[in-house]
């Protein structure tokens, strides 16, 4: 059972953590931009649908909270769904895993072999990313650049939730430019600017 292991974080910066998405990662998927509240929003239906039954219990390493998305997804629409319908699907795929979990035979040495202990992660996973959520949305200068209201996730409605669980979280930073106010597009001379300090 693999649990998440803090790698002596006040050693580095956070920002050193981060992982830029390249173009071609970018664009393998088809991606929607949603606000800071909508992610903020399913994060609270899944923990007012889930409880915490194991106090202390540590955040599970990412290849495992990516297999509880799946085990969720599973239960979902792939079609995105209207905001007002969200805590209806989320309700429904839980009980839907639930009962999965109690009709089964699960053997004790499955990752979960209890629904005590997959709620639990679940709960504990989904906690995590809307701290995540939040930490960016607030814009913590201490350990970020610049804040952001804005969130990439899947256009498949049923990946969207489960990357909630996994903890896939990309914030998105944009920018609206004026092309005619580019450093030397008109002439290759001007408009001109001081250039930023080295």
């Amino acid at each position: 059972m693999s649990r998440f292991i803090d790698e002596q974080p006040t050693k580095r910066h956070y920002i050193d953590s981060l992982k830029e998405i390249s173009a071609f990662e970018a664009t393998k998927e088809p991606l929607r931009i949603i606000s800071a509240d909508e992610m903020t929003d399913a994060c609270d239906l899944f923990l007012a649908g889930t409880r915490c039954h194991i106090p202390d219990r540590l955040p599970r390493e990412k290849g495992d909270r990516r297999e509880l998305g799946r085990k969720v997804e599973w239960n979902l629409p792939k079609d995105w769904k209207p905001r007002a319908e969200w805590k209806e699907h989320v309700q429904h795929a839980l009980q839907i895993l639930n009962q999965r979990t109690l009709d089964n035979r699960i053997s004790e040495l499955d990752e979960w072999p209890t629904w005590a202990e997959l709620e639990t992660d679940i709960h504990i996973a989904v906690r995590c990313s809307r701290q995540t959520v939040e930490f960016y949305h607030r814009g913590d200068l201490a350990h970020l650049p610049h804040k952001t209201d804005l969130f990439a996730v899947p256009t498949d409605f049923s990946k969207f939730l489960g990357s909630v669980i996994a903890g896939d979280i990309q914030p998105v930073w944009m920018w609206s430019v004026d092309a005619a106010r580019t450093p030397k597009c008109y002439d290759g001379y001007s408009p001109r600017y001081q250039p930023l300090p080295s």
